[in-house]
Order: structure tokens, then sequence, then C-alpha cells
């Protein structure tokens, strides 16, 4: 694979998150980013559980807020990919696209 969208899209999220941090006086340093994964998936697993009625409290749009808790989640894994110097878009290629070539040898 020749083009990086993940790469880019990580730079354009590491804008936002630099603001948001500035804006709020965050500190990203030592375990944040591992800690705020921990927190967007929790919000995501509530928003499923609510849209599935099996939890307290009720979204006006369930499925957006899903949608809205799930692109939280990815964001936070690409900054964290990003701030680690890991190129995910190399590793999901060797990962998992590895498994779409030919196979010669059966």
């Amino acid at each position: 694979m020749t083009d990086r969208p993940l790469a880019a899209l990580a730079a354009r999220l590491m804008q936002v998150s630099d603001l948001y941090a500035e804006r709020h006086g965050i500190d990203r340093s030592g375990d944040w980013p591992m800690l705020k994964l921990a927190e967007e998936v929790g919000e995501m697993t509530q928003a499923w559980l609510r849209r599935d009625g099996r939890a307290r409290g009720a979204a006006d749009d369930p499925q957006a807020a899903l949608a809205e808790e799930a692109a939280d989640v990815l964001a936070t894994v690409l900054l964290i990919a990003h701030a680690q110097g890991i190129d995910l878009d190399a590793a999901i290629d060797a990962k998992w696209f590895a498994h779409l070539a030919p196979v010669t040898n059966r």
C-alpha cells in the first residue's frame, strides 16, 4: 500500500487533540493516553448497552451516540500510535492484509 490514510488522519487528529489539551490544561504524558483509551472504550460500552436498553438513561439517538463513541475510540487509538511512532498503515498491511495475498505454498 503506497498511501498512508491512517497516518494522515492521525496527524489531523493530533491537531484537534493539541487544541483540546491546551484549552483544558490537560497533561497527556505518561499513562494518560492508555487511561483515556480505557475511558473511551467504557463510554462506547455504555452507549452500546443504552442502545439495547440494558443501561440506565437513554440517548436521543442511540445509534448516533454509539457512532460518536466509536469515533472517540478510533481517534484515541490513532493518537496513541502516532505518539509512539507506530506506523499503523504498515502494521495493518502486515498483520491483516497479508492474509489477502495469494497463497503459493498450498
